[in-house]
């Protein structure tokens, strides 16, 4: 099964390649749809911190999940820390990603530096492709600061803007 059409996934702090990734088809045909996406800015590598985990959406504990069962309980979505690339750079959320100002929409924000505009581009593009649902950034909540959670959740279609202090995420 891996590499995924020619990326590999890592677990976040492990050197080693993934030799299995527990997902749901859904979600297996979602990184293979990112593929083209990630190849073309030379990426080789997707650095995770996990797909499958049986858990509430902000707090609790399952069964009893008052805003709802993750789509990590699902195993349709995965966390990503960061990117490596052909040359070994690496573009890691919870280091390069700068948080956008709260009134800038997270995929038109203006970038500080080129680590940031890359992560930026990067899940902006799979966004605007179609290939997830729901997309989380560090903007999102302090929960968020070190990954991009990305989803496949049935009916839902947003990216988030800058937490409020409600942290509700809505359409980018």
């Amino acid at each position: 099964m891996f590499p995924i059409l020619g990326i590999e996934y890592r677990y976040n702090g492990s050197e080693k390649k993934r030799d299995t990734l527990l997902g749901d088809c859904t979600l297996i045909h979602a990184l293979a749809e990112a593929t083209p996406s990630l190849l073309r800015r030379d990426i080789t590598t997707v650095i995770d911190i996990g797909v499958y985990n049986y858990r509430c959406i902000g707090g609790g504990s399952p069964p009893n999940c008052p805003n709802g069962i993750s789509q990590h309980a699902y195993a349709k979505a995965i966390d990503i820390a960061g990117y490596q690339t052909t040359d070994g750079t690496t573009y890691i959320v919870n280091d390069d990603w700068v948080i956008d100002p709260e009134e800038q929409k997270t995929c038109a924000a203006d970038t500080e530096n080129d680590k940031d505009r890359f992560l930026h581009e990067a899940i902006c593009e799979q966004k605007r492709r179609g290939i997830w649902n729901i997309v989380l950034t560090p903007n999102f909540n302090s929960a968020h600061r070190n990954h991009f959670h990305v989803d496949l959740k049935e009916g839902s279609d947003f990216t988030n803007l800058q937490a409020s202090s409600s942290n509700t995420a809505v359409d980018d």
